[in-house]
């Protein structure tokens, strides 16, 4: 596989009645990080820090456009967060290659730019325990 930027990039999240909507167009910046938890385990016979691998988790930031279109845009799909508490499948595909997870939305930030634009920021964060996975 040869070196890629991230044109092109595509971005599926659910609605809050579970229909997957591709939101590409409407984000500006997605920031995902797929951290895994450290476990100190020194022995009293060390002088330094051993660690095993601990859980894995996912959170992501993304940024869009205030959309309010019928069923796919950035507001329409992620504005009921607050009060409904439905996963979302989360899906970012790039290159042939998805990393797929069920996520639940953990804030929405709204933000009125000097030059007049509107964004909505919003955060993801595992929700199922499942290992998120590139495919």
């Amino acid at each position: 596989m040869a070196k890629e930027n991230g044109l092109g990039a595509s971005l599926t999240v659910d609605d809050s009645g579970g229909t997957p909507r591709v939101v590409s167009n409407d984000i500006q910046s997605c920031t995902f990080d797929t951290p895994r938890g450290e476990l100190p385990v020194p022995g009293i016979d060390v002088s330094s820090q051993e660690r095993l691998l601990g859980l894995g988790d996912f959170t992501a930031s993304c940024v869009g456009a205030f959309n309010d279109a019928a069923s796919t845009g950035w507001f329409t799909v992620v504005r009921d967060s607050v009060s409904t508490d439905v996963v979302r499948t989360w899906a970012y595909a790039l290159s042939g290659q998805t990393l797929s997870l069920e996520a639940n939305i953990t804030t929405n930030s709204y933000a009125r730019g000097a030059d007049g634009s509107m964004a909505i920021t919003t955060g993801f964060a595992l929700q199922d325990g499942t290992d998120p996975t590139w495919s």
